[in-house]
């Protein structure tokens, strides 16, 4: 690539996007009113009427819900059961979603996860290696502590992102 064609590509501002995940479902795709219609119904995972999600997600009218409920299943996330209540399909790992886990109807931020790894990690360490020499539990005691600290700050991090 000469110097003129990287200079073009500069300016005119393209840059590489992320690898399609295997859904086909895009960060664009799920983004605001209805990345928090999904959000409510992945936190609740029984059938959900369109009241119960429009009031859930915080929509304003159940017909905002209804548009965002259709928006899904046309991306194959989201779909109607018998009775008529809508119940997620398939979960997928996009956006914000991606650096999240459903533990019993919590969203929980992989880096909360790691933190008590870490954290494990340095009670374990003071329990079980009472007469280690001290270089070695000052070392691992900072490398555990580092995990900890920077697990939380990212945890807290998306914690505020999240929808709601």
């Amino acid at each position: 690539m000469g110097k003129n064609s990287l200079v073009d590509v500069i300016e005119r501002g393209i840059r590489m996007k992320e690898p399609p995940n295997p859904e086909g479902v895009s960060d664009s795709d799920l983004a605001g009113k209805t990345l928090q219609v999904y959000w409510y119904m992945l936190k609740h995972r029984e059938a959900l009427s369109l009241r119960d999600i429009q009031r859930g997600a915080g929509i304003s009218s159940a017909s905002l819900a209804a548009y965002h409920l259709r928006k899904l299943q046309g991306l194959g996330l989201v779909e109607t059961s018998q009775d008529g209540d809508y119940v997620v399909r398939q979960e997928v790992q996009v956006g914000v979603t991606r650096f999240y886990v459903n533990i019993r109807r919590t969203m929980v931020p992989r880096f909360a996860l790691y933190a008590s790894f870490y954290f494990a990690i340095v009670a374990l360490s003071v329990l079980l290696l009472p007469g280690a020499p001290p270089y070695l539990m000052i070392l691992l005691a900072a490398v555990a502590l580092f995990g900890v600290l920077t697990s939380v700050f990212e945890a807290i991090t998306l914690s505020r992102i999240a929808p709601s």
